[in-house]
């Protein structure tokens, strides 16, 4: 049996002592849009947008970006940046810096700058979308057949991953400020991904169409589809701050767990891995508004369960 207790961890960007204040309306969202993919590439835009009350001046960021090792098909993996493609506003920003890993623990690409001072950072106006720039992913085979990339940013703080999170000036306050999920002054979203070299009609909107209602309302993807033999129960419903996730697998399996209000914006997402037998997940999700919520979960091959949640 695994238990696995999922909590929030402050992180701050490149080991930086930074200022936060709690009651400040600091807020940004991270994203990955237009999400395109061929034989053995993936392409991909970062763009990022202030939709907080403040003026903020971007200092530096990073995009940790998460995703599932089976799509390389026993290929060697490389990460490139296409030139000139920020936007213009950001300028002042520096060069990025990219990586990426690939071993048992850890599979991330990630994009890093280091910070500019206060006079050179460009300023983010309010809900205007900057785009960071255009990126690839790119295999040195063949992407295996019907896999899933499952693109996702990296929101805790582990040993090991890039956080996706940044560094600004708030107003005219020239100390630095350090922005995070885990400090719920950054959202991240991340567009879907399309099925890498379907066949037999296997696009993420047949995986849609296949699925099938059961009686607590929850909707399981078929185990041939899934590739998983799965029983699983999300509880309680409706809830306060926590929900269970009990999972009774008989195969190892990484798991993404994705928290997404009702217009399919994400709000939390989760990484974690499933042994053989029963697994307990406890999920923490305090800091969420109440509201009604979809819980996807996806294994390494598609999503094996939807399920709408209240949270009161």
């Amino acid at each position: 049996m695994k238990t696995t207790i999922i909590k929030q961890a402050s992180a701050l960007l490149l080991g930086t002592m930074l200022s936060f204040n709690a009651f400040s309306q600091d807020h940004v969202t991270m994203s990955m849009k237009n999400i395109k993919a061929t034989t053995n590439t993936i392409e991909y835009d970062l763009y990022i947008v202030n939709d907080g009350t403040t003026t903020l001046k971007l200092s530096a960021c990073s995009y940790g970006v998460n995703f599932n090792p089976d799509i390389l098909n026993g290929g060697a993996l490389t990460y490139s940046y296409h030139e000139n493609s920020r936007g213009n506003e950001l300028k002042g920003l520096k060069p990025c810096t990219l990586s990426a890993e690939k071993r048992p623990s850890i599979n991330q690409i990630r994009m890093t700058t280091t910070p500019v001072p206060f006079e050179n950072a460009p300023q983010l106006v309010q809900n205007k979308p900057y785009k960071i720039g255009h990126f690839r992913i790119s295999n040195s085979v063949a992407w295996k057949q019907n896999s899933h990339p499952d693109l996702s940013m990296q929101e805790l703080n582990q040993p090991g991953y890039t956080n996706t999170q940044l560094v600004a000036y708030s107003g005219n306050d020239q100390k630095l400020l350090g922005m995070t999920p885990t400090l719920l002054s950054v959202r991240t979203e991340v567009e879907s991904s399309p099925v890498l070299n379907p066949s037999n009609g296997l696009e993420l909107s047949a995986v849609n169409t296949s699925i099938s209602d059961n009686p607590e309302g929850s909707q399981v993807i078929p185990n041939s589809i899934a590739g998983l033999n799965h029983q699983m129960n999300i509880y309680p419903n409706p809830t306060n701050d926590r929900i269970h996730l009990d999972l009774n697998s008989d195969v190892e399996s990484n798991l993404m767990i994705m928290i997404s209000d009702l217009q399919g914006r994400t709000v939390k997402q989760i990484h974690t891995r499933c042994v053989e037998g029963m697994n307990k997940i406890e999920l923490d999700i305090h800091e969420l508004e109440p509201a009604v919520y979809m819980v996807k979960v996806r294994n390494s091959q598609a999503v094996i369960l939807v399920q709408k949640i209240t949270k009161n």
